[in-house]
């Protein structure tokens, strides 16, 4: 709600001709209209906090739209008070008409013999009395009984044409009948003003309604006065609720100013922008709580808002202070970032991919260490900082978007081989088969990089397609070793990662080469603890043959090693 749209409504209440039966709506309107203002203040302590931090100066609170609101509401307690006041003579007035009229009754009742005289003189007061607006509440039940019992007098003593008094007595029973249908319905509704409003009227009504029939009377009245009790205890009820969660408001707020205490106990030893972002969401958290939850008792209401308040303002208090001195920290920060700016930029046009990318990479590690520079260079710095970087990573996005281009004609190609391989039918001579397979594997060795996405299963394709058509070939036991590891050699050039697979192959060779040297100087050291002897001999000659396969194997694996390439 509106500044503007609390003066509008204080207005339409100030133009109601019963400024009694708003009274209430404008007291919760003013009340309503405090809290915005204290809301109001409260974000403008709020701004003035973060443009302090700022460096920023800002205005003193101030709104005329605070005073027009409350000169409307001195207007209308000034116009209530002369109303009330005016009420008040009207009602005594009113008083001594109805007490005039009940003393004519009496003597119509007690004096005229006349039937049609008094019949006359009853109507004429009853009209009177009709007209007669309300009277003090203290004297208006004892009037109104007095005047309903010398009515029921009335009737039932005077005798009148029986035609006339059955036809009102019926007609009356049926208008009482309708009042306990209405305070019946009423019964259902939830909105209290209304049950209050509409029940006083009903009431009004079935009082000034004549009587009817004695013998149904009583049951009409117990009827009556059983939906009237109903109504009255569910108004009870109603306030006697209102007043629980008032009072359980004021409960809740308190707990909430026990949550702000405690928040600046433990942001005391903050010491960090995040420690304090994460106080100061907390603390706005309670803040949206603390909107959430409805009104107390209003002298309550506004000392817990005042404790309240107050709790908020040491926390933003202490706020304010851990930023002014960390702005120093944040200068220092400034001059580091905009050192890695500097250095960001000068791989701008650079062309050397992997190791600038590194470079920029180790950067922006730095910058994230680096820490925050503060709310008003943090911004600034980064962007600057990421339009440095931004400058090579979109030239090296560029150079390979080209790249990617030309590999798709190679990806074509490699395919092409694949398929070659695949369809491929082997010779009767196996050297030429052998030579065919090779031939395949320098072709498309020879083809240059294909996407990077398609890389691997390109690879994993021609490995399949030509480990099939070795594996057809009928080869000798130590010619299939050699055959296959010149395979193996040719097929991990095309891989993606042939440096990578080439250096893995290294050293499981030579890791197999140490082994064997390792177990070759075993076998000689243990040929010197044999004597000469028939058995010794025997097992001399085994280990020697053990020694001479051991070299043999460890030449094996020393020519495979000269064939890898040295990528």
């Amino acid at each position: 709600m509106e500044k503007i749209e609390f003066i509008t409504a204080l207005k339409a209440h100030l133009e109601a001709e019963n400024l009694h039966a708003v009274d209430s709506e404008v007291k919760e309107l003013k009340v309503k209209f405090n809290d915005f203002i204290i809301e109001e203040e409260r974000l403008h302590q709020i701004a003035q906090l973060e443009a302090a931090e700022k460096g920023e100066k800002t205005s003193p609170y101030f709104d005329p739209l605070n005073d027009d609101f409350f000169e409307l509401y001195t207007q209308f307690r000034e116009k209530r008070k002369a109303q009330q006041e005016l009420l008040k003579t009207t009602e005594n007035e009113c008083l001594k008409q109805k007490l005039i009229l009940i003393d004519r009754l009496k003597k119509v009742i007690e004096e005229e013999e006349q039937i049609s005289t008094a019949y006359s003189a009853q109507k004429e007061i009853q009209e009177k009395w009709k007209n007669i607006g309300d009277i003090p509440r203290d004297k208006r039940q004892d009037v109104q009984q007095t005047y309903s019992r010398l009515t029921e007098q009335f009737f039932y003593n005077i005798k009148i044409y029986k035609e006339l008094k059955d036809h009102d007595l019926h007609r009356n029973k049926q208008l009482k009948e309708t009042i306990i249908e209405k305070l019946e319905a009423l019964a259902s509704e939830k909105k209290l003003k209304e049950i209050e409003n509409s029940l006083k009227l009903l009431q009004n009504e079935w009082e000034e309604i004549g009587p009817t029939f004695q013998a149904e009377w009583d049951t009409l009245k117990e009827a009556y006065w059983s939906k009237v009790k109903v109504l009255y205890d569910k108004i009870k009820d109603a306030y006697e609720k209102k007043r629980i969660d008032m009072a359980q408001n004021i409960v809740r707020k308190n707990e909430l100013i026990e949550k702000v205490k405690e928040l600046v106990t433990e942001s005391a030893n903050a010491d960090s922008h995040g420690a304090w972002q994460q106080f100061t969401e907390k603390l706005i958290a309670i803040q949206e709580e603390w909107k959430k939850i409805g009104y107390g008792a209003r002298k309550e209401n506004e000392t817990v808002w005042a404790e309240f308040r107050k709790e908020c303002d040491v926390f933003f208090a202490n706020k304010k202070v851990f930023y002014e001195s960390r702005k120093t920290d944040f200068d220092d920060i400034k001059l580091k970032k905009e050192a890695l700016i500097e250095e960001a930029s000068k791989f701008a046009d650079s062309t050397d991919w992997k190791v600038s990318t590194e470079k920029i990479l180790k950067l922006q590690e730095r910058w994230k260490k680096a820490g925050n520079a503060g709310p008003k260079n943090e911004q600034k710095l980064w962007k600057a900082f990421r339009t440095a970087c931004d400058a090579f990573f979109q030239n090296k996005q560029a150079h390979f978007q080209t790249l990617d281009a030309e590999n798709e004609t190679n990806l074509t190609q490699k395919n092409a081989v694949i398929e070659a391989i695949k369809a491929y039918q082997k010779k009767e001579s196996k050297k030429d088969t052998l030579a065919d397979l090779k031939a395949f594997a320098t072709e498309f060795n020879a083809i240059g990089n294909v996407p990077f996405k398609e890389k691997d299963r390109v690879y994993d394709a021609f490995k399949k397609a030509l480990d099939a058509q070795y594996a057809s070939l009928d080869l000798k036991e130590g010619e299939k070793e050699n055959v296959l590891f010149q395979v193996k050699i040719d097929t991990l050039k095309s891989s993606p990662n042939a440096g990578k697979l080439f250096d893995q192959e290294k050293r499981s060779i030579m890791h197999e080469i140490q082994k064997i040297k390792t177990e070759t100087i075993q076998l000689e050291n243990n040929i010197g603890f044999f004597a000469r002897s028939i058995g010794a001999d025997a097992l001399k000659k085994e280990i020697e043959q053990k020694i001479e396969t051991a070299k043999a194997t460890q030449k094996s694996l020393e020519a495979k090693l000269r064939l890898i390439p040295n990528e």
